[in-house]
């Protein structure tokens, strides 16, 4: 009896450290798969349909999110976008002509309060009847800009749409860009795409195109 108590206590001995790897193993593998997993979502393209919803968001490839026609039941079309403020870690600029969903200001809000350095561009002239969320992002320490065209002889709107979040110099960053205004209808209604990158040339060219514009808008509102 005693014999085979020392075996069963040599042999519970003996797991212990085949446990601890085990457990390592298993939790550098699931951080391996987030890694992988943030990579894909950050090199992909997304796109919509009005017929079967969206396709090629990873890991769901292969996998269209179908007959999603109540608009309050749309955050499976809104994740790629949610997803990328969410995983913001220093900064995130962010420049379309409307953002009319309010999840997505919340997330922006929420990106904020944890300490990304938040800049907003949008067009003046389709915000300026839904401000409150605007509003809502200045009081959280989001620094906005409306462009708004003063000449009267021509027609001209800020019509970019596209993020670039945790830009460094030398370093890159990610972006995503494509031809959807933040709008419900967008996600559910039209044709349309996203694209993500890590790529270092399109990153800095999104970068410095919104360094121009930042500051050219800033320049037009001071006496507006």
């Amino acid at each position: 009896m005693l014999e085979n108590t020392k075996l069963f206590g040599l042999t519970i001995l003996a797991l212990i450290p085949w446990k601890i790897l085990y457990n390592k193993y298993k939790t550098n593998q699931l951080k391996y798969e987030k890694q992988l997993l943030f990579h894909e979502r950050h090199n992909c393209v997304v796109m919509y349909t009005n017929i079967k919803g969206m396709s090629g968001w990873p890991p769901y490839k292969d996998q269209i999110v179908a007959n999603i026609k109540e608009k309050n039941c749309l955050d499976p079309l809104y994740e790629p976008i949610i997803y990328f403020i969410n995983t913001a870690d220093k900064s995130l600029d962010i420049s379309y002509m409307i953002i009319a969903i309010q999840k997505v200001y919340n997330t922006i809000i929420e990106a904020c309060k944890r300490g990304v350095k938040i800049r907003l561009l949008m067009n003046f002239e389709e915000s300026k009847n839904n401000l409150i969320p605007v509003q809502d992002c200045i009081k959280e320490g989001v620094s906005v800009q409306l462009y708004h065209n003063r000449n009267q002889n021509c027609v001209s709107i800020m019509h970019y749409k596209y993020m670039v979040k945790d830009y460094e110099e030398g370093k890159s960053g990610y972006i995503v860009n494509g031809s959807m205004n933040l709008t419900s209808n967008a996600f559910l209604e039209n044709y349309e795409n996203l694209m993500f990158s890590t790529d270092s040339y399109l990153v800095k060219s999104l970068h410095d195109n919104f360094e121009d514009c930042w500051k050219y808008i800033q320049t037009e509102n001071k006496n507006f």
